[in-house]
């Protein structure tokens, strides 16, 4: 199962922050300290002659050299609570996925839906929400023609399993053999290899070595993978800069 927390850092309470920093034994001058940064942030946005100043109730700062480490506090509660239930957790950022593995797959599916009453009720407890359109259920099994899943539900709307599914970038199916994510890879090196740059276009008196060079350092990395996912069939890197 593969789920997306909504708005992970625009949305994270400080009351959530503040309980995850006292319960990795935070210091309460610096826990404070983190607090006050936080609540007493100002907003500003001017159009035109109107300007509007509101102070931000919730929320992570984009780009803050801290937040990936407050979110990280936060997220590490809900990772460790499905530890302890006996399954598969992972978590990247706003992103995360449960794995359960067994032979019965009546007994797989409740276990599964035990588990997203779990994170439901993580959620509710710190003001956050998962959610249900973009959660994935796929089913890894070599059987032909595996039994039938038992309906799992969560935050009320039934979840349809998926034959494959895409995770950081990685496009996972359910017979795990990798295909589509080498053929998707395949076929954007050679869509990136047919056009032209735009910020490489020749210019007039342009020497043509300078266009060769920035030509070449550009496709060098997706030549080098057209290479190795096609067993090395695709054109090489000399042919594709010298056309």
């Amino acid at each position: 199962m593969f789920f997306d927390i909504e708005g992970a850092f625009d949305n994270t309470p400080m009351k959530s922050v503040s309980k995850a920093l006292a319960d990795w034994k935070v210091p309460t001058m610096i826990r404070s300290w983190i607090i006050a940064m936080l609540s007493q942030r100002t907003v500003q946005v001017t159009v035109g002659s109107t300007t509007i100043t509101i102070s931000t109730q919730r929320g992570l700062p984009q780009g803050g050299g801290l937040s990936p480490l407050l979110w990280s506090l936060v997220a590490d509660s809900l990772l460790s609570w499905l530890s302890e239930q006996g399954v598969f957790a992972q978590g990247y950022t706003d992103h995360g996925c449960v794995l359960i593995c067994g032979i019965v797959l009546s007994t797989i599916c409740d276990i599964m839906q035990c588990i997203l009453r779990g994170i439901e009720h993580w959620c509710n407890t710190r003001d956050l929400r998962v959610h249900p359109g973009k959660t994935e259920l796929i089913l890894f099994t070599r059987k032909y023609k595996p039994e039938a899943v038992k309906i799992i539900t969560f935050y009320g709307q039934q979840l349809q399993l998926t034959k494959q599914v895409k995770y950081l970038g990685v496009i996972i199916d359910s017979k795990l053999n990798w295909k589509q994510h080498v053929d998707a890879k395949y076929q954007k090196a050679l869509m990136a290899s047919a056009i032209r740059p735009v910020g490489l276009q020749v210019k007039r008196r342009e020497p043509p070595q300078r266009s060769l060079t920035g030509y070449t350092l550009l496709l060098h990395d997706l030549c080098c993978a057209m290479q190795l996912l096609s067993g090395g069939h695709a054109p090489s890197l000399l042919q594709l800069a010298s056309s």
